[in-house]
């Protein structure tokens, strides 16, 4: 036996120590009532456990959309992550400069930004290289 890390000596030299406290006539009342809060004690425990787990559960039954939804858009974001980083396919309008990098107005090279010749090319992003 060993119950709260209490060895049957222990447990012995504490019923001696109750019987006389609280007489043969008590002890057995007490140790009946004290047995009666143990119980509903654990019962309390057990039911507390079990609706933990029922939340916990419904909990994850209500994430789970949330988590499927969470992995499209993140599948989406690396797509268009993907396709905003393909160079951009207009005739004329893309140049590679002498470092590689590519440059989105005629006339840009790495780092010099050509003056724009008209209000839609004013328009266009420039990269920094």
């Amino acid at each position: 036996m060993n119950f709260l890390n209490i060895g049957p000596m222990e447990a012995f030299v504490i019923l001696i120590i109750a019987l006389i406290v609280l007489g043969p006539e008590r002890l057995p009342e007490v140790a009946r009532s004290l047995g009666n809060a143990m119980r509903q004690l654990q019962q309390a425990s057990s039911e507390f456990t079990s609706q933990l787990m029922h939340e916990l559960q419904e909990t994850e039954k209500e994430v789970a959309p949330l988590q499927d939804a969470s992995r499209a858009l993140e599948g989406l974001q690396e797509d268009i992550q993907r396709t905003t980083a393909l160079p951009n396919l207009r005739e004329g309008t893309e140049k590679t400069t002498k470092a590689g990098h590519l440059s989105e107005r005629p006339g840009e090279t790495s780092g010099e930004v050509a003056p724009a010749r008209n209000e839609e090319e004013a328009a266009w992003p420039t990269r920094a290289g």
